[in-house]
């Protein structure tokens, strides 16, 4: 089963869902087998129907983080560490 099978509301999903985008589709397929495990329940969810582009940012993120072998624990730190400066940006 693809992420893809399902519609969405957002504009960009339909789009690539519905265009010749075949190489998005294949990798947001096979890089969220790897790491569906350590993502927010909801982000399938939201990749439909909320905010497409930061949910691909953030599997690409996770899926980098795994590849390189990066501990789960730098993860957080690092997250916290973006989050804090992308707050400053307010």
């Amino acid at each position: 089963m693809s992420i893809w099978d399902t519609p969405g509301r957002d504009k960009y999903y339909e789009h690539c869902r519905n265009s010749s985008h075949s190489d998005l589709r294949k990798w947001v397929d096979e890089a969220y087998v790897k790491v569906a495990p350590y993502l927010d329940n909801g982000w399938v969810d939201n990749l439909r129907n909320g905010d497409f582009y930061s949910r691909l940012w953030e599997l690409e993120l996770a899926e980098w983080f795994i590849l390189t072998g990066t501990d789960e624990r730098n993860w957080f730190r690092f997250l916290y560490r973006v989050g804090g400066w992308l707050k400053s940006l307010d």
